[in-house]
């Protein structure tokens, strides 16, 4: 990832993990070619949730996964 907002290039990670009460969320972390952040965060089978999509992304980062900033 910080490859690629240093070069220029765009990449993307996936990352799941377990809520306290185990149902599974899902961010999707996107570094685009401009070297902004994107967060897509997937809380559909959360049932303690609001059970949604949400995005959040930060133009300028600090760092890779620097996003809201």
């Amino acid at each position: 990832m910080e490859r690629a907002m240093d070069s220029g290039r765009g990449a993307e990670l996936t990352v799941t993990y377990p809520t306290t009460e185990g149902d599974p969320v899902t961010d999707y972390y996107r570094v685009t070619p401009d070297g902004s952040t994107e967060v897509y965060t997937d809380s559909t089978q959360d049932a303690f949730s609001d059970q949604k999509w949400s995005f959040a992304n930060c133009n300028q980062p600090n760092t890779v996964l620097d996003v809201n900033c």
